[in-house]
């Protein structure tokens, strides 16, 4: 799960071997300091994963931060704003838009094309279909039957 809030970037998993465990995971050691100050001293870090810094997290503990951080909750818009702010904002919002731009990319890919209404003209004494499939006779302006 990745979860975006006013305290960091994590990335949550369940852990490999402990069930009861969640593997939390950070890019910035400090969101992992910001989201589990009481855990600062057993972050580990680690060169070549993926995320550089992680804790092993009771499964507990973490649904707690969860609570937390929707109970911190308290702007209705500009999610992308209020998330960089005090939290190195020039790098974070640039990484704040690239998430936003490609997850609009998607919800446009899933989207279904337009359908263009069709363009029926109408013409004086021209004999067009309706749209229903069924003929239309039209007069000219001006003439009789």
């Amino acid at each position: 799960m990745w979860l975006f809030t006013k305290q960091g970037f994590i990335s949550i998993v369940q852990h490999r071997d402990d069930p009861d465990l969640m593997r939390v995971r950070a890019r910035v050691r400090a969101d992992l300091e910001r989201c589990f100050p009481r855990r600062e001293a057993e972050i580990i870090e680690d060169r070549v994963a993926d995320y550089r810094w992680h804790l092993n997290v009771p499964r507990a503990e973490v649904a707690e931060y969860l609570m937390f951080a929707i109970e911190d909750l308290d702007y209705v818009s500009h999610v992308k704003e209020e998330i960089a702010l005090g939290l190195a904002p020039a790098a974070r919002m640039d990484a704040m838009y690239d998430i936003w731009s490609a997850m609009w990319r998607v919800q446009q890919s899933m989207l279904p094309p337009p359908s263009p209404e069709p363009f029926q003209p109408y013409l004086w004494g021209a004999q067009s279909r309706h749209p229903a499939g069924t003929k239309i006779n039209k007069r000219k302006k001006g003439r009789k039957r």
